[in-house]
């Protein structure tokens, strides 16, 4: 699942003092802490967006779920071919749930 933060949110600002992968790690703690879903951290796509990865529930559940949360702008499945065929596209920035 690819997430992005609104430009406002508090899981978009980056806390110098964290590593990139802490950081990756305590947003994904916060929304499994909201939606009451067990996320997993996955590799930065843009400064405020990363993937997350979760099982027991269904791609468009967990998109849905996700994208009402109030510091998220989208929530999107992975498409296939991987993050690289997304960033191809130019369409990261674009998508909107």
């Amino acid at each position: 699942m690819i997430v992005a933060f609104k430009a406002q949110s508090s899981l978009a600002r980056v806390d110098k003092s964290l590593t990139e992968s802490a950081t990756r790690s305590e947003r994904a703690k916060a929304l499994a802490s909201r939606t009451k879903i067990a996320l997993g951290a996955g590799p930065s796509v843009s400064e405020r967006a990363q993937v997350m990865m979760a099982t027991g529930v269904s791609a468009d559940e967990l998109a849905r779920r996700l994208a009402e949360d109030s510091d998220v702008e989208y929530a999107v499945p992975e498409l296939p071919g991987g993050l690289e065929w997304y960033e191809a596209l130019g369409a990261r920035d674009r998508v909107k749930c």
